[in-house]
């Protein structure tokens, strides 16, 4: 059987252009978030949404931007934790997941899912998420080398990591969603969009 499984990176338009973007504003929340919605409710498309939350207030979607929120919840859409971690360490990691989670449990968002900034996840992380309820990490980019961890040798399909190697299948509980294909560019007159997507077989 083969499954396609739809996700949108929902982040400061900021974080995409190194700190300079090219429009005023957020634009990408405020008007590509409501238009991908309005798109996959028209082709009936289920995707999950990757919304960027750090342990800064100045860097919470949730707190900034509440009806990005309101609206992918409104339109039956799945809402993941995205967290932006540049160190490897687990203190780092444990400080700003958990701080994102648990500002997305005290506002009534029980997330289960969890996609790591510029698809930065580790075995620091697996032990994180778990201890967070996390059921699945969709960070692994296939054929990428993302920080130490190279994501050339993963399985085409959901697995359970190893422990002592992300990349490798073992006894871990959180379930890792591989990226096999993405990029999909739907045009807009002024504002390109992307989202991502994976296609395995179970």
């Amino acid at each position: 059987m083969l499954w396609l499984v739809t996700d949108v990176d929902t982040e400061f338009d900021r974080v995409r252009f190194d700190g300079k973007p090219k429009y005023s504003g957020d634009p990408g929340l405020t008007d590509g978030v409501p238009h991908l919605l309005e798109f996959f409710a028209r082709f009936g498309i289920r995707a999950t949404f990757h919304i960027q939350e750090q342990r800064d207030p100045d860097w919470s979607i949730l707190l900034r931007y509440p009806k990005v929120y309101e609206l992918v919840k409104e339109y039956g859409q799945e809402i993941s934790a995205h967290v932006h971690v540049r160190k490897a360490d687990y203190e780092t990691r444990k400080d700003e997941i958990t701080a994102a989670v648990n500002r997305l449990r005290e506002h009534g968002y029980n997330v289960s899912s969890f996609r790591a900034g510029w698809y930065f996840s580790n075995e620091n992380t697996i032990r994180v998420l778990e201890e967070l309820g996390i059921e699945y990490d969709c960070s692994p980019l296939k054929n990428s080398v993302v920080g130490s961890v190279r994501w050339y040798d993963i399985p085409d399909s959901p697995y359970h990591p190893s422990y002592a190697d992300i990349t490798k299948v073992g006894d871990a509980k959180l379930l890792m969603i591989p990226i096999t294909l993405s990029l999909i560019h739907i045009s807009e007159p002024t504002r390109p969009l992307y989202i991502s997507y994976a296609v395995f077989c179970l």
